[in-house]
């Protein structure tokens, strides 16, 4: 039986983890997802440390490049084309 190729780890990101690494790919910074998100910026670090782990990953910068490798975060727009 031949064997089939073993499924990409697909992190059980909850709402909250999405939103923040969101706007990390967006480019804020911790204080400004904060105000965004309406909480304190403790949560929002506790918030992507937990993120962090979850993508098997240490930076903000590893975690936009893991969520784009899997998907979660999508280039969406492409200002170059916009251009004269």
């Amino acid at each position: 039986m031949p064997r089939t190729a073993p499924k990409p780890y697909i992190p059980n990101l909850n709402p909250r983890e999405f939103e923040a690494l969101h706007h990390l790919w967006d480019g804020l910074q911790y204080k400004e997802i904060a105000t965004v998100m309406k909480l304190s910026t403790k949560t929002v670090k506790n918030y992507l440390h937990t993120t962090y782990a979850k993508l098997r990953v240490e930076t903000n910068v590893q975690a936009v490049r893991r969520g784009l490798e899997l998907g979660i975060l999508k280039v969406t727009a492409r200002p170059w084309e916009d251009w004269p």
